[in-house]
């Protein structure tokens, strides 16, 4: 522990964003580059420019991103880190703050958040689910509980990076099977699928489809960025 905290003080860890030493407090992201993130405050909004064309694909009870993400902009950094750098704590820490930011009363009091899963062997490889990690920093803010299990990947679908709307859909038919749910989920305020980004909704829509009839109607879904304008 000693020789531990002696190497973070001779070598600080860095913000991921803009590189300068991390100061006492600051976790992953110096509060300047954290307060500089883009907002969509689209979750104030009770029809906004991210859910309205998802209406077709995605009737859910709300759709919910925090940030845009771009190519070209300070999300896409973080949003990588989560994905291939071992972000498993940067997404939590994101997440917790994203709860904070949005409030207790957007998702209701007793939520039950559902990761989007990763196929078994991409979960080998990667070591952890990024939409899990993001359920987690969720709850330490909204309460409620975490099921892991609700929603299973059938089969290792291609990595949609370059995929029209069309592609993906094709891409994920028939990938995702609902295989369990403890009672709270009957109880909950709300059920929320959770996700990284959001981009054509064609992921969380494969989602959506095989969530049980009797849930649909309090079904939400939230992901720390949308690629909806920046």
């Amino acid at each position: 522990m000693i020789w531990r905290d002696f190497l973070g003080f001779l070598f600080p860890p860095e913000c991921l964003v803009c590189r300068q030493a991390l100061q006492l407090g600051e976790q992953h992201v110096c509060f300047t580059c954290l307060g500089q993130l883009p907002r969509t405050f689209f979750w104030s909004w009770p029809q906004h420019p991210i859910q309205k064309p998802l209406g077709d694909t995605l009737p859910v009870a709300g759709v919910h991103s925090w940030l845009f993400f771009s190519e070209h902009n300070s999300v896409r950094p973080l949003v990588h880190h989560i994905k291939y750098g071992g972000g498993a704590a940067l997404a939590s820490y994101l997440a917790s703050q994203a709860a904070l930011e949005m409030g207790t009363g957007l998702i209701g009091g007793s939520p039950v958040f559902i990761p989007v899963p990763l196929h078994p062997a991409k979960l080998r490889q990667r070591g952890y689910n990024q939409s899990l990690c993001l359920a987690r920093g969720l709850q330490q803010v909204w309460g409620g509980s975490i099921e892991e299990e609700a929603l299973c990947r059938l089969r290792h679908t291609k990595t949609q990076t370059g995929m029209n709307k069309e592609e993906r859909k094709k891409n994920l038919s028939n990938a995702m099977a609902w295989s369990q749910i403890g009672e709270s989920a009957e109880a909950a305020s709300a059920i929320v699928l959770v996700d990284d980004v959001l981009t054509t909704g064609a992921t969380l829509a494969a989602c959506w489809e095989v969530v049980p009839e009797s849930l649909k109607v309090k079904t939400h879904v939230w992901t720390l960025a949308a690629a909806f304008g920046s």
